[in-house]
């Protein structure tokens, strides 16, 4: 279980790597969402153009959070993961091992939305009602 696990980890870390490559990408989306009824949150939400490319009947259900709040548990996770020690803490931990690589792929797609800060949160964004 725990080497399904970590696959499953790194093939979302194999998605944002594929993110220039349309065809590649949505073959590992739909790997990655096979057998699943629902998705949320990060990595998925990064990718819900696509998902609605391969799942046009799917439901997109945006839950808003207290902008302060989010912010305040997002901050944490991104100075951690950007952290050195972090990469040889979780190498032996089957799945956590991905994680630093992970987040740092998720903060790549700043390009895409522009810096995650407090004011990007999807409430300020214009995208959400």
């Amino acid at each position: 279980m725990r080497a399904l696990a970590a696959a499953y980890v790194k093939l979302w870390s194999d998605i944002f790597a594929a993110r220039h490559d349309r065809p590649r990408l949505l073959k590992l989306l739909r790997e990655a969402t096979a057998r699943f009824v629902a998705i949320t949150d990060a990595p998925g939400n990064c990718f819900v153009g696509e998902l609605l490319e391969i799942y046009p009947d799917a439901e997109v259900v945006c839950v808003r959070r207290d902008r302060a709040t989010w912010w305040k548990s997002w901050e944490s996770v991104t100075q951690q993961a950007g952290q050195g020690f972090l990469n040889w803490f979780l190498a032996p931990v089957p799945g956590k091992r991905w994680y630093p690589k992970l987040v740092t792929q998720f903060l790549e797609q700043e390009g895409k939305w522009g810096p995650m800060t407090e004011s990007k949160c999807p409430e300020a964004d214009g995208r959400t009602q």
